[in-house]
């Protein structure tokens, strides 16, 4: 998240057809820039999936957090419109240790694929439990995940996810010509050659992406003002909500009043755990 003169107050979303929908801005939101996918965008890439793949009956199972509620918030209605039933929904805290009685009510329903919405090695949970269930479906996480450590946590049971991430995961992996591809190698070699290989992760691209809406916007806020000033700020917040096609680790970002996330429906790319570690999904 990029943040202008100390605001902290995120945009909020609604959903269209395909992407984040954002609403009319007040005088707080218009001062802050998201660098993270919005979730609708990643829930719609991940509704595409699902309708390529045959999926038609989803159950949800979602840690009892902010995170957790709102990506099932976003996920729900896209899921609804592309004709996906939604069959369970069951939610966790982050602390349990067991998960037995929700992955029960999971299987009972019959669902075609799983939907895990939670952040980080408390996300390996449900799949572990189900894989231990001999659950046969598809199953799908969220961004919250795109780290060693729930590959670490959930060993086996976590091959053959699906997740609509950031390309910086997989940024060896990116086809030539892939929109992403050039800022997130570039940025990934810097960045494992700093701290060890395989340190990059989407939150350190998330940082380095503001540094590359920073760099793109403040020589255009510099020719209206001086620095320091409440000029100055203002100009910059103007720049940046004027950008266009500025390449990120994550994508290219072209900046409105009403979007100030920026990226095209597109942006996310599904991956996968394939023998320990994440790949780009056939």
């Amino acid at each position: 998240m990029v943040e202008v003169a100390g605001r902290t107050q995120t945009p909020m979303i609604s959903l269209g057809a395909s992407r984040a929908i954002i609403h009319p801005m007040d005088d707080a939101k218009r001062w802050v820039f998201k660098t993270p996918y919005n979730d609708a965008t990643t829930a719609a890439a991940t509704v595409d999936h699902m309708t390529a793949n045959g999926v038609s009956r989803v159950a949800t199972v979602a840690v009892n957090d902010a995170y957790g509620e709102g990506w099932i918030q976003q996920f729900r209605p896209l899921a609804e419109k592309a004709g996906i039933e939604i069959v369970a929904s069951e939610v966790y805290g982050a602390k349990d240790t067991s998960v037995t009685a929700q992955a029960l009510k999971v299987l009972a329903s019959n669902p075609d694929a799983v939907l895990v919405a939670a952040s980080g090695t408390p996300g390996a949970l449900p799949q572990a439990a189900l894989a231990e269930r001999n659950f046969r479906g598809k199953i799908y996480q969220t961004t919250g995940v795109v780290n060693a450590d729930y590959i670490r946590v959930g060993g086996r049971a976590v091959e053959g996810v699906f997740i609509a991430a950031n390309p910086l995961s997989v940024a060896s992996q990116l086809p030539d010509g892939h929109a992403a591809k050039e800022a997130a190698v570039a940025f990934t070699q810097q960045y494992d050659s700093a701290f060890g290989q395989g340190s990059t992760s989407a939150f350190s691209g998330y940082a380095w992406d503001a540094v590359l809406i920073a760099q793109a916007a403040i020589p255009e806020a510099a020719k209206l003002a001086t620095p320091g000033t409440p000029e100055f700020r203002s100009a910059l917040r103007d720049a940046i909500e004027g950008l266009n096609g500025v390449a990120t680790t994550a994508g290219p970002i072209t900046m409105t009043a009403e979007d100030h996330n920026g990226y095209a429906p597109d942006a996310p790319i599904i991956i996968t755990v394939t023998d320990g570690r994440f790949v780009v999904a056939n």
